[in-house]
């Protein structure tokens, strides 16, 4: 633990700052046996942790036949000690009776459950004791060293009994709750992941506040699970002066403020005075996101080069919004800003790299005659504050769907018409390699909650029209950054003119530390997620390397706080780490992937990450699972093949098998795989490697496809049908490039092509119109092709079943032209 000092401060000293962690719930009580001491229970009434040491110490010296004078030897040991001797040695029977006399039905004064009645995130106790789930709404007890779902910090208000619960141990012969000693804590801790990442998560991010915690016998204990704060402070309550040697083994302890009050009682009226008012300091963080300050830069290289090479962002901490001389408008604005008075509900999809964040900010500067909020994919939305915004009045929201639950996008789309009366409209910017959104609505217009022809998205194309091209130009010359070609992307553009203009630049000079797995993986993280937020680093167990990555890469990598929009029990953190360059991350790593060791590193870094969250979360079941496991963005080939764009697929098939003994009975996983492979086949001219490619494209697809279907089989979920019908498309793709592998030679294959791509166009979830537009998979119009081949040529397929599929794909490809 690193070096620190524990100051003594008066509660008016840091009164502010406690009452501004509260309005964030960033503050996290953990309550010990001073708490509950002294409070009436069943039998008699609790005892302190010095209470119950004399007691046990008593009861040894009785047990054992010693006399008074061997007690000073037992008084000089931790309380862990006392209680590893008590409980090998004195009768069970013995010491449920006095647990249950003394830690049962436990009654609270007033000014201690008003202490409770704040809505504290969820309550740490070092009691076994029944008071606080008995008094106050934290009813739901979380044990430490049980395995838990983290779930049930979202939904339920929860003590954390870190010592164990005097209910289980009354109740169980084969109880194993009761924690006292050095080795039950730390086995409870190693038996629960999920908890011991939460509380070093809290202890490390979060500010906890020790109310009734003796210094040795509890504190100690605590501190085992967790290193120094990165971001917090831990404020210790007592109402008397330390002596220096107590204030030293504080700040060992990790805790960095001695809070004195003046009286015990005085802690909790003064915490309780605090909460209340820090209920009524500042505004909503949602009107912050409403306020900006628009700022034209002048022309100039120097000025304007961070924004076109390395993709700066636009909106800085203090939500200015600083635009590029070369800022130029897209004809999509034009349309989605016409639109906003009728419509409560627009879509913008576009690439990576299309301009999708011009458009946003190009759109708020428009809009003057209404409140303005916009959110970044960095960002996120909690339900309390969503809800503010569905019934905010005379307001466009603009948001990255990213910032946005997939039951928060459906609540939008479904209150659009009432949110068009209050003149409330939201724009939802959705990355097009993400068809979750565009499978929602295909879900929702299935039942009629949508019309057929309402609600489709708008595309931003990632090439300039020759007219855009033509204005861009005209700004891009006069900060001498040559030209843009209308006939490449925006990102093949801003390659050819960084690679053309040979220029160094301070960020040029800026290289993040990829010497291990460890680095690597942090890099991954911010390239995949673009930001992450101190849970989840606390999860992958990346602390010290982000702090590292963003002492290496600022500005381009640093550390933000995070919104009260943000931040939910189930999520408090209080911090994210964020990319503001995300090409300049994307060139790092394809430059890392470049060398031999530095493949097998980025390998070894996605195992190091999925197997990170698996500990945490667990694995996915063959049957059951979420479509949307916490792993899903790192194993989307899109996501993978974007950061890697000049490899090709042999680093990122290694990915996919490094990952096979970990996720084999994930279909999603299956299904992405086979994407990798397809897309191997594409990119070699040697026949065999060609067909091995997609042979085993098709057996990944085809396990994907049966799983998909047995789960929707079993749990009827609409959302387990859509992935069904994704696989199965995948899967006839794959026989019709093996079909014409073959020279459509295979009637047998032929025949099994024409089948699964009947069966994958029947359903609502996939259309000819996507697959025109599906060039990465569908290379060469392979499907298109397949078919105009069977029908010139009948004899192909000579069963009447497999005639009659093709008549009927004529018939779909007719009906989609109409359209």
């Amino acid at each position: 633990m690193q070096e620190s000092k524990c100051v003594c401060v008066s509660y008016e000293q840091v009164k502010f700052e406690i009452q501004q962690q509260l309005k964030r719930t960033a503050l996290i009580p953990v309550l010990g046996s001073g708490f509950t001491r002294g409070c009436t229970s069943q039998g008699g009434k609790v005892p302190s942790g010095d209470d119950y040491k004399d007691y046990m110490i008593d009861q040894i010296i009785k047990k054992r036949g010693y006399d008074d004078s061997k007690k000073s030897n037992y008084e000089n040991k931790q309380f862990s000690e006392i209680s590893t001797i008590y409980h090998a040695i004195i009768p069970k029977q013995q010491q449920r009776i006095y647990l249950r006399n003394n830690f049962t039905k436990v009654e609270l004064s007033s000014d201690k459950k008003n202490f409770l009645d704040i809505d504290w995130p969820y309550v740490y106790t070092l009691n076994i004791d029944d008071a606080i789930e008995k008094n106050s709404r934290y009813t739901t007890v979380v044990y430490s060293n049980r395995e838990l779902w983290d779930e049930i910090f979202v939904n339920e208000k929860c003590t954390i009994k870190l010592h164990g619960h005097i209910d289980d141990i009354l109740v169980y012969e084969d109880s194993k709750c009761e924690i006292f000693d050095l080795p039950q804590y730390v086995q409870s801790l190693n038996d629960n992941r999920v908890l011991l990442d939460k509380l070093k998560h809290d202890y490390e991010f979060l500010n906890l506040i020790y109310i009734g915690c003796s210094l040795s016998n509890e504190i100690d204990l605590l501190s085992i699970a967790s290193k120094a704060a990165i971001n917090g402070n831990r404020y210790y309550c007592t109402d008397t002066q330390p002596d220096e040697d107590s204030l030293l083994m504080l700040a060992v302890y990790g805790i960095t403020h001695c809070v004195i009050f003046d009286s015990y009682d005085a802690i909790y009226t003064e915490l309780v005075a605090s909460a209340e008012e820090a209920e009524k300091i500042g505004k909503s963080d949602l009107d912050k996101y409403k306020t900006f300050e628009f700022t034209k830069l002048q022309d100039g290289f120097d000025t304007n080069k961070a924004y076109l090479f390395h993709g700066k962002t636009l909106i800085d901490k203090e939500r200015r919004v600083f635009l590029p001389s070369f800022f130029i408008s897209r004809e999509i604005t034009d349309k989605l800003a016409k639109n906003i008075k009728s419509k409560g509900t627009q879509i913008l999809v576009g690439s990576g790299c299309s301009g999708k964040t011009y458009v946003t900010i190009d759109l708020a500067r428009r809009i003057v005659d209404r409140d303005v909020f916009v959110f970044q994919s960095r960002e996120r939305i909690n339900d309390d504050a969503f809800s503010e915004l569905l019934l905010r009045e005379n307001c466009l929201i603009i948001t990255d769907s990213k910032a946005l639950s997939v039951q928060q996008i459906e609540d939008i789309i479904r209150s659009d018409l009432e949110r068009v009366n209050r003149q409330n409209s939201f724009v939802i910017v959705e990355n097009k390699s993400n068809r979750d959104l565009i499978s929602l609505l295909s879900l929702l217009k299935m039942t009629d909650v949508v019309k057929k022809h309402e609600l489709i998205p708008d595309e931003l194309k990632n090439k300039l029209t020759v007219e855009k091209s033509k204005e861009l130009n005209q700004k891009l010359v006069k900060s001498s950054f040559g030209i843009f070609s209308e006939r490449k992307s925006i990102s093949d553009n801003i390659i050819d003119i960084s690679t053309r203009l040979v220029q160094t630049n301070k960020f040029d000079r800026i290289v993040p530390k990829m010497q291990t797995v460890k680095e690597v993986a942090c890099l991954i993280v911010l390239a995949t997620m673009e930001k992450v937020y101190s849970k989840d680093v606390v999860i992958l167990n990346l602390e010290e390397e982000f702090i590292l990555q963003k002492r290496e890469a600022f500005p381009l990598i640093e550390d933000e706080g995070t919104w009260n929009f943000e931040i939910s029990i189930g999520n408090n953190s209080p911090m994210k780490y964020v990319v503001n360059a995300e090409f300049w991350l994307y060139n790092q790593l394809d430059g890392l992937a470049r060398t031999k060791l530095g493949r097998e590193r980025i390998i070894d870094a996605y195992r190091y990450i999925v197997q990170k969250i698996i500990e945490h979360y667990g694995k996915p079941d063959l049957k059951r699972g979420e479509r949307n496991a916490p792993y899903k963005e790192y194993i989307l080939f899109d996501n993978i093949n974007q950061i890697f764009a000049t490899q090709g697929n042999v680093l990122i098939r290694g990915i996919y098998e490094t990952l096979n003994d970990l996720l084999s009975t994930d279909p999603n996983y299956l299904h992405q795989r086979a994407k990798c492979y397809i897309r191997s086949s594409y990119i070699t001219s040697d026949f065999d490697k060609k067909k091995q490619w997609l042979i085993q494209a098709q057996r990944d697809a085809s396990s994907s496809h049966k799983i998909f279907e047995e789960r929707y089989i079993e749990s009827k979920n609409e959302k387990a049908q859509i992935s069904t019908a994704h696989a199965l498309y995948t899967l006839a793709l794959t026989l019709c490039h093996l079909a014409k592998l073959t020279n459509y030679n295979d009637m047998k294959l032929n025949e099994s092509a024409i089948e699964n791509l009947y069966l994958a166009l029947s359903s609502p979830y996939n259309s000819m119109e996507f697959i025109k537009k599906d060039k990465a998979y569908n290379y060469d119009n392979v499907i298109e092709e397949t078919i105009a081949t069977f029908v010139a040529n009948p004899s192909l397929i000579p069963s009447e079943k497999a005639k009659m599929n093709v008549a009927e794909l004529m018939k779909i490809q007719i009906e989609e032209n109409l359209d």
